[in-house]
């Protein structure tokens, strides 16, 4: 199965932030998958 799709984050100060819990809020089919590899394209958009 593949799955391609575009969440949009919660804007944060820069830094370092733990983003797990909130991807898996977005991604709630995550749950189903017991094998596999997620790769993230993180993108920063000025506004």
């Amino acid at each position: 199965m593949w799955s391609q799709q575009t969440i949009r984050l919660t804007a944060r100060a820069r830094g370092f932030h733990l983003i797990t819990d909130e991807i898996e809020q977005q991604l709630p089919e995550l749950a189903s998958i017991s094998v596999g590899i997620l790769q993230l394209f993180i993108q920063s958009i000025s506004e």
